[in-house]
Formats: C-alpha cells, structure tokens, sequence
C-alpha cells in the first residue's frame, strides 16, 4: 500500500515546521498543541445528540467543511518515528494525523489510494450526513474529522470527535520531546479534541465561554477540558 508522507506531518518533524528565511532572524516553529473534552462519567453514544453537537459547532461557525469520517480498527501511537499508523487505523492519540490524512486525500483529488477506514471525505453535507447515519456507534470505532472555522478559531487546524468501542489512553506528543505524555488522567472512549501545530489555547475571551458552553452542553456538568498548553505534564 503506498503510504504518502506529509512535510506537515509536524508530530515527526519535531519542532520545524519547515521555513527558514534567509536574513532573517527566527524560526517558523511548529508547537504542538491540543485541546480534549469529555464527560467524566462514560456513555453511550447517542447519534441524535452528536449530530445536533456537531451542527451546534458549525452554526456557532467554530467548526467548517471539508471534513471526513473514519471507521477501523482504532490504536494509539506509541511509536514518535512512525507515521503510517494513520493511514491504517484511527489513532486515538493523533488527531493531528487524522486530519493530515483528510488533508492529503481531498487534496490528492483522488490520485492516491484511499486507505480502507476512510468512509467519506469532501465538502458534501448531504453525503457526509448520509455517511454518518449508516455508522453502528458502540460497535464500531469512528473518529469525524473537521476542517476548524478560522472566524473563531484562527490558527487552530481541525477538530476531530472520536467515538470509540473501548476507552483509549489520552498519551499526547510532547511539543518539545519525542514522546507521549498523559493529558487527561483517566482513559476516554468518546470525546472532541481540537489539534494547532502554533502552540494555541482557548483562554482569555468571547471564544473560551461560548465553545465551553457548547461542549458543556454536549457532554453534560461532568465536562472534562484540558489543553497541552496549560499541563504540568508538557510544559
């Protein structure tokens, strides 16, 4: 299987994102960042309610097309040198690579092979949605990839929203260190996580109180937040 490999594929460049202007002192630096919510107690995942979620994030015009839908075998990475694992399985702990791969294949226009667990991919609402509908949640792993509004997320990639059989660990790259750290203390089987190669966080304005509010409402007074930013365990 011809596996493509991304320049951006930050995880495995380490901190250079790859530009180095001539004259010009800096570096163009690419550092990790991430963002997870969850509820703290475990539920089944109830389609009706995520589709609305899902729409609430693309009406509150955090959230934008194109997007895509993986259904597999789901594993974490373990192994910081190694980027095909996405191109496989969906990675619970890479949500930056989930959405290199969404990248690359609406980029590609079809010119490579598209890997077995990608079940959709493009700007199509109706095909996405008719996509979605046909997903068995709780028996089979999904992970839904978007494309992150720059009105209200500027500089943030995409979101991806998994929906998993089993809990996962939630082992994050460190932004510095070529290994895994825990951002959320317990395993989550269904949550949101928003990925930045720009070192972001949500904090400090308008933003902070109305996707808290959106996810809060999702996941329930049991929310579970935590951003790489602000661990102890990356910085």
């Amino acid at each position: 299987m011809l596996i493509p490999v991304r320049f951006t594929n930050y995880r495995n460049l380490g901190l250079l994102s790859g530009s180095i202007e001539l004259g010009v002192k800096g570096i163009s630096m690419a550092i990790l960042s991430y963002l997870v919510a969850a509820s703290s107690l475990r539920k089944s995942v109830d389609k009706q309610k995520l589709k609305a979620f899902i729409w609430d994030l693309f009406h509150g015009r955090f959230l934008t097309f194109p997007s895509a839908i993986f259904v597999g075998e789901a594993r974490n990475d373990v192994d910081p040198t190694e980027n095909s694992y996405c191109w496989e399985y969906i990675i619970p702990n890479g949500p930056d690579g989930m959405l290199d791969v969404m990248e690359t294949l609406i980029e590609s226009n079809r010119a490579i092979p598209v890997p077995p667990h990608a079940r959709y991919y493009g700007n199509d609402e109706k095909a996405f949605k008719r996509v979605f509908d046909s997903i068995s949640f709780g028996e089979q792993n999904c992970c839904l990839c978007f494309t992150a509004n720059q009105e209200r997320l500027s500089g943030w990639k995409g979101a991806v929203i998994y929906a998993l059989t089993h809990p996962s660990p939630m082992t994050f790259m460190h932004p510095i260190h070529s290994e895994y750290r825990p951002l959320i203390d317990q395993p989550l089987q269904h949550y949101f996580s928003l990925y930045s190669p720009r070192g972001l966080s949500i904090k400090g304005d308008d933003e902070e109180g109305v996707l808290k509010s959106v996810l809060k409402s999702y996941f329930g007074p049991d929310l579970i937040l935590a951003q790489s930013t602000e661990s102890d365990a990356f910085f």
